[in-house]
């Protein structure tokens, strides 16, 4: 598919004219390098055929309790799929356009925090369905990274309590966390301009955000168009990574204005100082003898 030069050029000349730019980064973004995701509904028949159960069904609380060894199972060998360590390039165009003073904050779909091993501050990143590398001992509260999952057996189990761990990640039909629903909305409310990446405008949480922005401060930069997506002003369809690299390469550097530097205030020298401090004193004892 031809990315139309043109339409890169426009979305490069309003990144250039913002220094608010919120992204919103999808499930495409990750799976342009193999990784599934959690629910990873582009496996489902074979995930039904290994477990018997659709994604949905497993990644559940209940599923977790039920059948402990299948869920591990999954979550090894589905969401974090060992044999995937890169960064999409597209990811490392956002943490680039973050150095230069564009992007402000990431709003991410993804749960392998990819936006974090590229280098974003933890503070700029909203994981919205949280993170593979924050597993918790349920007893205890102790947190263990996602290698910690892949070695230590069927089952990982807290080194302390022995006990199951609890993942990272939200589970399916799980409440997400309101306060990371908050500083998305606000986020997007306070952007000068919106992308959504690697999804579509359609896409159920991202679209209950889209609320807040208005359609010509609105790109969408996915693999193919989705219904719905005509809300956006500017789209650009194709290899994500590429047209990330493509606009990347025409942002500039937000230029902060040079400091005036202040007049340097002359400080009298030390010996003028003092010799004036003798000459008031000898001017004083020559007024009280002429007393």
């Amino acid at each position: 598919m031809s990315v139309d030069e043109r339409m890169i050029d426009e979305v490069a000349k309003i990144i250039n004219e913002s220094e608010n730019v919120v992204v919103l980064s999808g499930r495409k973004v990750f799976r342009e390098i193999g990784l599934n995701g959690v629910t990873a509904e582009h496996m489902a028949y074979d995930i039904e055929a290994k477990y018997g159960h659709s994604s949905n069904e497993i990644v559940t609380a209940a599923f977790l309790n039920w059948r402990v060894e299948d869920f591990f199972d999954y979550f090894k060998n589905v969401i974090l799929n060992p044999k995937v360590k890169e960064i999409p390039d597209s990811v490392k165009d956002v943490k680039k356009l973050m150095d230069y003073g564009r992007v402000k904050k990431v709003v991410t779909r993804d749960v392998y925090s990819l936006y974090s091993k590229a280098g974003c501050e933890e503070d700029d990143v909203i994981a919205l369905n949280g993170t593979v590398e924050d597993n918790k001992c349920p007893n205890c509260g102790k947190i263990y990274s996602s290698d910690y999952v892949l070695d230590n057996g069927p089952v990982p189990t807290c080194a302390d309590c022995k006990v199951p761990l609890r993942p990272g990640f939200g589970m399916y039909n799980e409440m997400m966390d309101s306060g990371k629903i908050n500083d998305s909305c606000q986020a997007v409310e306070d952007a000068d301009v919106v992308i959504i990446l690697g999804s579509s405008a359609k896409a159920k949480v991202f679209n209950n955000l889209l609320r807040y922005i208005e359609e010509e401060k609105l790109i969408i930069i996915s693999d193919v168009e989705s219904f719905g997506d005509e809300v956006a002003t500017y789209r650009l369809y194709g290899n994500i990574s590429d047209i990330m690299n493509k606009i990347t390469e025409k942002v500039t550097k937000v230029e902060k204005p040079e400091k005036e530097e202040e007049p340097e205030v002359p400080e009298a020298d030390d010996k003028e100082a003092d010799a004036k401090e003798v000459d008031e004193k000898t001017a004083d004892a020559t007024d009280s003898k002429e007393e």
